[in-house]
């Protein structure tokens, strides 16, 4: 042994400490309110990691697996993290992601999407994972940086490193758009600064991966910021696992002693029934769920659904309860509260320590219960209990996967209410102390948190309503909580700011008629002309923007009057500065236009189009690129209120105008105007079709379809109804062509999936449905299918009578029309039409 080993020795471990010392400082969790900034430095060929971080929240430098444990709990064995389930069945997506961070490009932007269930953030995980496993045979360094929440952003960040590749992960960026923009601009200046290194032989590379349920708003955002700076890759969109491989998945999720119910033939039909009884059946999340619900079966119980999900929510009540019981508590008691802090975290995307204290008290616990309910959670989730001391770090995190938090809400909401409380039960007051409890925090949240808080309650709604078709009273709920008045005038201010940063809103479309309620004019006699002046824009704009959200709730009256208060408003703030308002009246009279069409009133409604077409037509001379998107979409609408009064040829050739502005606009960036583009494809299709050119309609129709196929197959929650729509529409025109059995393929899918959305949002789509039913029971008595045809036909009959009732200007004739199919139907006496129908 060297005499200096004892020296060396006692150097190294100053050296230790001093490394571990700067480290701390460097996580500081509890420091500084703000996150400052970000750094990752690679030092050496090790590449060590080390995030600087001054803010609330750490981020994870790699990928944050959870460490393995024998007693988690099902709900933590479901997430990404606990990497308890088989990866199997995604290797195309992993090759695709491979040939992206092998491109020579210096940085590069790569989309992954899919809806909740789906496995798009394990298979981040398992990417980054494999980069830092296959660079010990490559010899490629890579480094990640995992980012759950953008939110946590301020002002600066920078991205800085020695030798080797960058991985950026960043989850759901949609739900923090100002965030996003940060990070982009990091990203564009690395970007440059790579740029120049081009001719450098082992070229660093910054890839930065996207996780999202929408690609839409995160390529717009993308549009919006240096575009230049980096190459854009096609979206990677992930679909449900084929049977092989869903079933590969079930077997490798068993126990061992379990895995033949897999292999069992007479097992066989049952599980292909499963799988093909819904599209989510087939997804990672829930055959991993049903492993878990088998692991403590003595037979194979075929759970669908939410059902399956809540057999596992109910799997957790049990656990919930078994802790709180040997924390002393009564365990019905500590299982209730535990499901308040589970369901709070969800609903506000995790909690600090300050926040579980301020439930805490408008929950009325005592500080005995507190401390039990906290190491309660502890001993179910161990990670929680070294966080709580940290006043400024997420206590307790929101259940996962995102369909499982939809079903713990829908579990939740189900037990406040005290009629459905058993007598074995303690009664709770939940209705009153959760909606205190829900209002004081949303009264403290910080502006910044607001619109993603929305993103995550309307992805929370439309799971529960659309997706596991439960009932909607998470947002019946929400809406009292936030009904006006709600807080301060500002905090409304935030609010309604936070629900314009999109306009549909699928998932709570009443919610967004609740927080965008406008404001009044406030002024003062002592208000200079321009304060006043800026106070009517700002309400004319929340005005128009209102409509829009009650037109899109089924409120079709009140959305009239308020499209009609915003051009009051910009006809009387045109006799001041014409120049200044002319684009803005052009766009509410559309507005108001819709909202008569809407109604039935379309004389009035191409009045009002006409208008703003002449104003789009002087603007679109003036200044042809920034106002043809104006012209065009005027046209399409023109063309539509032309068609309803009978008016073919003009319509034909305002729909064919919109077309061609909007496929030129397409072809030169068809990211921002390709959607658009379909809607007006399937209006040139159907004025065609109007005039007997259906031979000449097809292949416009079959191009809209196609391309909303697709744009569905990537956001489903924003293209489903326009693919619906298309569908419908082919089916007519097959039907005219005389391809009936093509047609009917296309009017079921229809029909499937206008009866899914109108069962979470009745009054947005029962009057699309009722027009599917409507034709699909056209199809089938000339298909011969007389009984099948019947009952589509009486419960089209049912909807339009309903929607007639509410709004006879609208659907009087539909509703005949849908009668004499029935008669038809029925061969009994002739149909009686009442004569003022």
């Amino acid at each position: 042994m060297s005499p200096s080993f004892p020296c060396c020795k006692v150097l190294f471990k100053k050296r230790l400490r001093r490394q571990q010392r700067e480290r701390q400082n460097m996580f500081g969790l509890a420091q500084s309110k703000f996150l400052n900034s970000i750094r990752i430095w690679g030092f050496g060929n090790s590449m060590t990691n080390i995030v600087t971080i001054q803010g609330q929240r750490p981020l994870n430098a790699g990928v944050p697996w959870d460490a393995p444990a024998s007693n988690q709990s099902f709900s933590t064995r479901l997430t990404w993290r606990s990497r308890w389930s088989k990866f199997l069945g995604r290797d195309a997506e992993m090759a695709e992601l491979r040939n992206w961070a092998n491109t020579p490009q210096p940085c590069s932007i790569c989309i992954i999407e899919a809806d909740g269930g789906y496995g798009k953030t394990r298979l981040a995980a398992e990417f980054a994972t494999a980069l830092q496993v296959e660079k010990k045979h490559n010899g490629q360094c890579w480094q990640t940086l995992w980012i759950s929440q953008l939110e946590d952003f301020s002002e600066s960040l920078s991205l800085q490193w020695g030798k080797g590749h960058v991985l950026v992960v960043v989850d759901y960026p949609e739900h923090s758009p100002d965030r996003m923009a940060l990070l982009l601009r990091c990203v564009a200046s690395t970007a440059q600064a790579l740029g120049h290194e081009t001719n450098q032989k082992n070229i660093k590379r910054l890839r930065l991966l996207l996780l999202c349920r929408q690609s839409a708003p995160v390529k717009t955002l993308l549009e919006r910021n240096d575009c230049n700076a980096y190459t854009l890759q096609q979206p990677l969109q992930l679909q449900a696992l084929p049977e092989i491989s869903a079933l590969a998945l079930l077997y490798e999720s068993l126990p061992i002693e379990k895995q033949a119910w897999v292999t069992a033939p007479e097992n066989r039909p049952h599980l292909t029934q499963w799988l093909n009884n819904s599209p989510l059946h087939s997804t990672p999340l829930f055959l991993a769920a049903l492993a878990l619900c088998w692991s403590e079966q003595a037979q194979a119980v075929w759970h669908t659904g939410s059902p399956l999900l809540q057999a596992v929510i109910e799997h957790e009540a049990k656990h919930w309860s078994r802790a709180a019981q040997g924390q002393g508590m009564n365990p019905v008691e500590g299982e209730h509260a535990m499901m308040q802090v589970h369901a709070f975290a969800t609903l506000m995307s995790g909690l600090d320590h300050g926040q579980l204290q301020l439930l805490a008290h408008s929950w009325g616990w005592t500080s005995q219960k507190h401390k039990q309910v906290l190491n309660a959670l502890g001993q179910v989730f161990p990670s929680t209990s070294n966080k709580i001391n940290f006043a400024s770090a997420k206590a307790y995190s929101p259940m996962q996967p995102d369909l499982l938090a939809a079903q713990l809400l829908v579990h939740w909401q189900s037990i406040r209410h005290p009629a459905q409380a058993t007598a074995s039960h303690i009664h709770f007051d939940h209705k009153g102390h959760d909606a205190q409890a829900l209002h004081q925090l949303l009264t403290t949240l910080e502006p910044v948190h607001a619109a993603p808080l929305l993103q995550r309650w309307n992805m929370l709604c439309y799971d529960q309503t659309v997706r596991l078709q439960t009932a909607d009273q998470l947002e019946n709920w929400l809406i009292t909580v936030l009904q006006p008045p709600f807080g301060t005038e500002k905090q409304a201010h935030i609010w309604r700011n936070a629900t314009t940063t999109q306009t549909t809103w699928h998932g709570m479309p009443r919610l967004a008629v609740v927080l965008s309620q406008p404001q009044g004019i406030q002024t003062t006699d002592q208000s200079s002309d321009d304060a006043v002046i800026s106070a009517r824009v700002q309400r004319a704009q929340e005005l128009n923007k209102h409509a829009y959200f009650l037109a899109n709730s089924g409120a079709r009256e009140n959305a009239l009057t308020v499209a009609q208060e915003a051009v009051d408003i910009y006809l009387d703030l045109l006799q001041a500065q014409p120049q200044t308002f002319r684009p803005d009246l052009a766009q509410s009279l559309r507005n108001l236009a819709a909202r008569w069409s809407d109604l039935g009133q379309h004389e009035n409604a191409l009045d009002n189009a006409h208008a703003a077409l002449n104003i789009n037509r002087q603007l679109h001379q003036a200044y042809p690129q920034s106002f043809a998107p104006h012209l065009a979409a005027n046209l399409g609408d023109l063309a539509n209120y032309m068609s309803a009064l009978g008016q073919r040829e003009n319509a034909l050739a305002a729909a064919q105008e919109a077309v061609d502005i909007f496929r030129l606009m397409a072809q030169k960036n068809p990211n921002a105007f390709e959607k658009d583009l379909t809607g007006y494809l399937s209006n040139l299709a159907n004025r065609l079709s109007e005039l007997g050119n259906h031979e000449k309609a097809l292949p416009v129709a079959q191009e809209a379809i196609d391309i909303r196929r697709r744009l569905a197959l990537e956001q489903p929650h924003a293209f489903e109804p326009d693919l619906a729509a298309s569908l419908n529409n082919l089916a007519i025109l097959l039907i005219k062509l005389g391809q009936r059995k093509n047609a009917l393929a296309l009017s079921q899918e229809s029909v499937t999936i206008r009866r899914r959305l109108a069962m979470a949002q009745p009054e947005a789509f029962e009057p699309v449905l009722a027009r599917s039913l409507k034709n699909q029971a056209e199809l089938l008595s000339e298909l011969d299918e007389r009984e099948n045809a019947m009952e589509l036909a009486q419960e089209a009959v049912g909807l339009y009578q309903s929607l007639s009732n509410r709004y006879p200007q609208a659907f009087s004739e539909q509703l005949v029309n849908a009668q004499r199919i029935l008669h038809r139907l029925q061969n009994t006496s002739p149909l009686s039409i009442p004569p003022n129908l």
